[in-house]
């Protein structure tokens, strides 16, 4: 296990769970890895306190899983789970941008179209990773005007939960062309002020990278049936029946 500090965030702790979080989408930490605090520590060049909190930050993502004299062992989503926390984000963040799009000014569309441009460019060059971050902050900025403070942050914690969502670019490259074509619909929206139609376009969206994401994980045999049936994963799949 190779890992690569990520340096373009604040604190500590959200170093290491940047650094983890890019290692386990880009594959480079597989599902069954274990992952030990001090070795990660030693190779991230930092203390075990930042480990440990990124640990219990990526854990809350379903991206690894604590359990009693194990660890945390990297994982991968079930499908079902990934299917229902983007149906969740479907249904929040199309109210949300239903109800920023008439809140929008002049700077906020110019924000927006910025990013898209950005996102398009990294996209030429092929930067999966980049073309993810931005894709991010392309989505929060579009419903950063929503009046609702606590849907946002709704929505911002399911955006937490669903991280490997981004993977999908990675192993389905041709998504991006759909994406792109995806948000060109959105800003054509935002500037006509057509906020139904923004909504629409977003729940679409969250919808079909929900789908396609679950059967990409089924399709490439990623999950793995947790062993030990008193496990969080076992649970939850359970409850998704």
């Amino acid at each position: 296990m190779t890992l690569k500090l990520v340096k373009q965030f604040s604190t500590k702790t959200e170093l290491v769970y940047h650094s983890l979080l890019e290692a386990i989408i880009a594959n480079q930490l597989r599902p069954g890895t274990r992952l030990i605090v001090k070795d990660v520590a030693e190779q991230l060049q930092v203390s075990e306190i930042p480990v440990r909190e990124a640990l219990k930050l990526l854990e809350a993502t379903g991206l690894i899983d604590t359990t009693p004299y194990v660890g945390a062992v990297v994982t991968t989503p079930s499908p079902e789970w990934i299917e229902e926390v983007f149906v969740m984000r479907a249904a929040l963040e199309s109210m949300a941008i239903r109800t920023a799009v008439p809140l929008m000014d002049e700077t906020d569309v110019k924000r927006l179209m910025n990013v898209d441009s950005e996102i398009k460019d990294a996209a030429r060059r092929g930067d999966v990773t980049e073309y993810s971050r931005l894709n991010r902050i392309f989505h929060r900025a579009l419903i950063a005007k929503t009046p609702y403070p606590n849907l946002a942050k709704t929505i911002d914690d399911l955006l937490m939960k669903s991280q490997y969502g981004r993977a999908i670019f990675g192993l389905k490259p041709e998504t991006v062309k759909v994406s792109d074509a995806e948000h060109d619909e959105l800003l054509r929206a935002v500037l006509d002020g057509d906020a139904e139609a923004a909504a629409r376009v977003t729940r679409n969206h969250r919808l079909r990278v929900g789908r396609q994401l679950s059967a990409t994980i089924r399709e490439l045999g990623l999950y793995h049936e947790p062993q030990d049936s008193a496990t969080p994963r076992k649970r939850e799949s359970r409850s998704n029946a």
